[in-house]
């Protein structure tokens, strides 16, 4: 190995978990330890997925990196109501606060977030990469995980209602499937 400074990053498949840097001399031998931290709270009021870095489990995961997002093949992406808890994970498309990771966003594309109608969490700055990567079957690029704070003023008592929407700035083109768009990894209520 040349000498030189080195960056060492362990995974949970996809997720960057730990990283450590290292300076290596000429002909020297090197050992450190990594330290490997995955933050995510152990009982969320609810989670869809499972922190990982990838879309695994979510509608058209499996079948992402064999087929374009139009394929007819795919099954359909559409709006849905998914009720957490009680749906599937499969079912799910690719003050509390809910977190939600993205794997990879196309064209500035990132959530947006409405609680029961009546409040809207401030659009966060996009990290997306200038991609077609979901059409080229690609579900990892600039991991980014968004925390929305949401008031206990926007919630009712009993069932409530979260819908997400994607924020891109950009004007989408008339192929569907090349439209600002974001891969989920995993998101919880916490």
């Amino acid at each position: 190995m040349k000498a030189g400074h080195y960056t060492a990053t362990v995974y949970k498949k996809q997720l960057a978990v730990g990283t450590a840097s290292y300076l290596i001399n000429a002909g020297a031998t090197k050992t450190q330890s990594i330290s490997v931290s995955l933050n995510m709270t152990s009982k969320p009021i609810w989670r869809i997925g499972a922190w990982d870095g990838t879309p695994d489990g979510f509608l058209n995961a499996d079948k992402i990196h064999k087929m374009h997002p139009s394929d007819y093949r795919m099954s359909a992406w559409k709006t849905m109501t998914f009720k957490a808890g009680s749906d599937a994970d499969s079912a799910f498309s690719m003050a509390q606060t809910l977190k939600i990771g993205l794997t990879l966003a196309q064209s500035s594309g990132r959530s947006s977030v409405t609680v029961n109608g009546k409040w809207t969490a401030a659009v966060p700055a996009s990290v997306a990469v200038k991609t077609r990567g979901v059409t080229r079957g690609v579900i990892v690029g600039n991991y980014n995980l968004y925390e929305y704070v949401i008031p206990s003023s926007a919630l009712a008592t009993g069932t409530n209602s979260i819908k997400l929407t994607v924020a891109s700035g950009a004007t989408d083109p008339s192929e569907k499937f090349l439209a600002a768009s974001v891969v989920f990894d995993a998101l919880e209520l916490v």
